[in-house]
């Protein structure tokens, strides 16, 4: 795969920052919620900040294989589209998960000079944050799966100065 490393890269990776803010909207809503007798009074809330977070933290997928593509001239094996796609096919899905953040993490730590990424950190952090995500920790889930994405974002960053 050949890389390009130009000083300026036109595409920029993504901000993570916004899903933490709405990730905490999320917990704080879920430890409210908690404490209301009618939690319903602010479902429609929740769900708006869940939603928003879920559909940013695509977007923030898909700007990472981007970035992919355009610094590897198309030749990055996995497309933008189809990385965020094979989230939604059902059990395929966790396979998809370890496969792009392991290939990532391989990619990153290949073009960094002191392999700073551990492999695999990122995906216990995708995984376990579904495991929260199952027992209805939806908040707590999302901020676990977003430290996983972020680790990657930054190792991105710091390997190509983006």
């Amino acid at each position: 795969m050949d890389i390009s490393k130009p000083s300026n890269i036109s595409y920029r990776l993504p901000v993570i920052w916004p899903v933490y803010i709405l990730t905490g909207g999320i917990i704080l809503a879920e430890f409210i919620a908690g404490h209301l007798e009618d939690p319903y009074d602010l479902i429609n809330i929740y769900l708006l900040l869940l939603l928003i977070a879920l559909i940013y933290n695509y977007v923030c997928i898909y700007k990472i294989h981007r970035f992919l593509d355009i610094i590897t001239d198309n030749s990055y094996p996995i497309k933008p589209g189809l990385a965020v796609f094979y989230h939604f096919v059902p059990i395929y899905n966790f396979y998809w998960i370890y496969k792009w953040t392991t290939k990532l993490e391989k990619f990153i730590n290949k073009n960094l000079s002191d392999s700073e990424l551990k492999e695999g950190g990122s995906l216990a952090y995708i995984f376990l944050g579904i495991a929260f995500y199952s027992f209805n920790k939806d908040g707590f889930g999302l901020a676990l799966m977003l430290i996983g994405v972020d680790r990657l974002n930054r190792g991105l960053r710091k390997a190509f100065k983006n």
